[in-house]
């Protein structure tokens, strides 16, 4: 009987090692997908930036892999602003970006991963803002062209910086409060 709880023993012993090496295992390998890049990160220090798609191996529990996707991506907002005659705007835009494969590490550096709300978003809002700001009401329904191209442009200013491109921007609509509408 001794020699029955012995085997037991080691074969659960054996069961439980096997385990962990199938659990190391399978931890060693992040794939990457096409339109993403990765970056190796090694106890919260970057060690690696050339992780392009496929399958990378990591050190598992001491190194993780980041991934930045780097296809166009869109961030939508609905904003209020007001004109140079003081009418409120309401205003639904649409902006397509991507990010600078060669400034993925240094946006991952300095926003993390939540570049769309950190950086992007208030610097859509502080475009809109500022562009509609230089036209009185009337100029931005005739003017719209050029009231998303002065956005468009401001915007490219205020992210380039991070790495992220701006692809398009959408002015997709606006309007005025109801006292405006009524007058």
């Amino acid at each position: 009987m001794n020699n029955d709880k012995k085997s037991i023993m080691v074969g659960s012993g054996c069961l439980i090692f096997i385990i962990i090496i199938i659990i190391l295992f399978f931890g060693s390998f992040k794939t990457i997908k096409s339109g993403e890049i990765g970056l190796k990160v090694r106890f919260g220090k970057i060690v690696d930036t050339e992780l392009t798609e496929g399958v990378n191996f990591k050190i598992p529990f001491i190194e993780k892999i980041v991934k930045v996707n780097t296809k166009v991506q869109k961030s939508e907002l609905k904003t209020e602003a007001s004109t140079k005659d003081l009418q409120i705007v309401n205003a639904s835009v649409v902006v397509n970006y991507r990010i600078d494969i060669n400034k993925a590490v240094q946006l991952y550096k300095t926003v993390g991963t939540d570049y769309n709300n950190t950086v992007l978003l208030p610097a859509i809002k502080e475009s809109i803002k500022t562009a509609i700001a230089g036209y009185n009401a009337e100029e931005i329904t005739t003017n719209r062209k050029t009231v998303s191209d002065n956005c468009l442009n401001t915007i490219q200013e205020k992210v380039l910086k991070y790495g992220i491109i701006i692809e398009d921007f959408n002015l997709t609509d606006f309007g005025f409060t109801d006292e405006y509408t009524r007058a």
